[in-house]
């Protein structure tokens, strides 16, 4: 038997991937907020004209 232990396949990635991923993550639901806001915007300033 070999004397090293195995990992597991998430052993396998790098701690940066998992950042970035929750870094896009972030980012997208940021994009998606700003854009509800403008329509938002635009939705009340049409409705007061």
């Amino acid at each position: 038997m070999s004397s090293q232990p195995q990992l597991s396949p998430a052993a396998d990635i790098p701690a940066t991937a998992g950042l970035s991923a929750k870094l896009s993550l972030v980012t997208t639901i940021a994009v998606m907020t700003l854009v509800s806001g403008i329509f938002n915007l635009l939705g009340g300033v049409s409705v007061l004209v």
